[in-house]
């Protein structure tokens, strides 16, 4: 059996261009029947179990309630402020941001995996976002 692993974190506040195609794609998951761990802000967790909930043909995940300080990349990539970046670079990708978002998926899922609360043998990272 297979855990698959996700996340709602980018959309701040819920306030995000793409933001309700990113829900919709959550929704979608939902509704598939998969073991799925979901990581949210521990400030997002009552909001977003709600609007599962209202959700016809959905199935709760499992849902991991975080912090963005918890998560050593975030403390790596903002906190180590010695750390610099290129200077040639493209600049809307290639910000401390965007490195923390492209890298977070790893560390998601080794939580999960230590986690393992579906007692599984095989983990996958599932993206349902785009995020600019």
């Amino acid at each position: 059996m297979i855990t698959f692993v996700t996340s709602y974190l980018f959309p701040e506040n819920h306030h995000h261009v793409y933001a309700e195609f990113y829900f919709e794609n959550l929704i979608g998951l939902c509704k598939e029947k998969l073991k799925l761990v979901l990581f949210v802000y521990a400030e997002d967790e009552k909001w977003i179990r709600q609007k599962i909930l209202e959700t016809d043909g959905t199935t709760m995940p499992f849902i991991y309630p975080i912090q963005k300080k918890q998560l050593d990349i975030w403390n790596l990539i903002h906190d180590d402020m010695t750390l610099e970046l290129p200077k040639n670079r493209n600049a809307e990708k290639d910000n401390r941001e965007h490195l923390w978002k492209t890298h977070i998926s790893i560390e998601l899922v080794n939580l999960a995996i230590n986690t393992n609360i579906y007692r599984t043998s095989h983990f996958a990272w599932i993206s349902h976002y785009v995020y600019y």
